[in-house]
């Protein structure tokens, strides 16, 4: 693809793909107007595939793709952090179980959910789980259920659910970074950095305004608008520490062979 011109003010053949979830539909909002003309919107699971072939220059990836992409550059500075309270995943279980043996994975699964789902259940609960992925999960019949994306927001169940990123920022004492913007050009990645510098500040500024588009019941909304300061957009060292641990869980939990070298920008 051609490499973007004037890139932050205009934009030519550039293609940056997002998952479609209400974390990424706020940041696009709060995206420098140049680069909104410039996103897609694509499945998790699919959006590496389609970096990996050039299809697109910028990919906002879960972050357990890089296990099966070391190649990729990963940006040092942008992503979605999360660090208490709110999360793109909830664990629904049922309650008196002796032990769970079983795990349904519904929503937007990623290879986050796939593999960091295994790991957390056993980690923290001392339990080896069978994880199943659902086509459908609102058509599957299961005990226990691991729902990635906005369908936990469209009521107020996910407070009584558990907080999958909480789980995960418990196991590493570190943030838990969902999602990170990964290029195979480093340039075209420390561009977009540059051009995204106040992104955080102004999906904050998004969250909190009556302008706000996305739909949720009032106290929903009320509890995202309150808690939207612990979803960070601009990763710091603590994030970046937190990537390079989260990725050493496969290894040390025998799913891969060796430890990922991350290629930060």
């Amino acid at each position: 693809m051609k490499k973007p011109d004037n890139f932050g003010t205009k934009v030519i053949y550039m293609q940056i793909a997002l998952p479609h979830n209400i974390f990424t539909n706020v940041m696009y909002q709060a995206m420098p107007d140049a680069l909104k003309q410039s996103i897609i919107y694509k499945p998790s699971a699919g959006i590496a595939q389609l970096l990996k072939h050039n299809k697109i220059d910028i990919a906002l990836l879960p972050v357990m793709d890089i296990v099966t992409h070391k190649d990729f550059f990963v940006s040092s500075k942008r992503g979605i952090s999360f660090e208490s309270e709110l999360s793109n995943s909830y664990l629904y279980f049922t309650p008196g179980q002796v032990a769970m043996q079983q795990l349904a994975l519904g929503g937007d699964i990623s290879s986050c959910e796939a593999l960091l789902s295994k790991i957390v259940v056993k980690e923290l609960y001392n339990c080896e789980v069978d994880v199943t992925i659902l086509a459908d999960y609102k058509q599957g019949t299961y005990k226990n259920l691991l729902l990635t994306g906005d369908d936990n927001y469209r009521n107020e169940h996910f407070k009584e659910a558990i907080n999958f990123s909480e789980e995960i920022v418990d196991l590493l004492n570190l943030p838990y970074v969902n999602f990170v913007f990964c290029a195979n050009d480093p340039e075209i990645l420390k561009n977009f950095e540059d051009a995204t510098t106040e992104v955080e500040a102004n999906t904050y500024a998004e969250v909190e305004s009556e302008n706000w588009e996305f739909k949720l019941d009032p106290e929903v909304r009320t509890y995202f608008q309150e808690n939207i300061p612990h979803v960070i957009y601009n990763l710091e060292e603590q994030d970046r520490e937190g990537i390079v641990q989260l990725l050493r869980l496969p290894y040390f939990h025998g799913f891969t062979k060796e430890i990922v070298d991350v290629r930060f920008t």
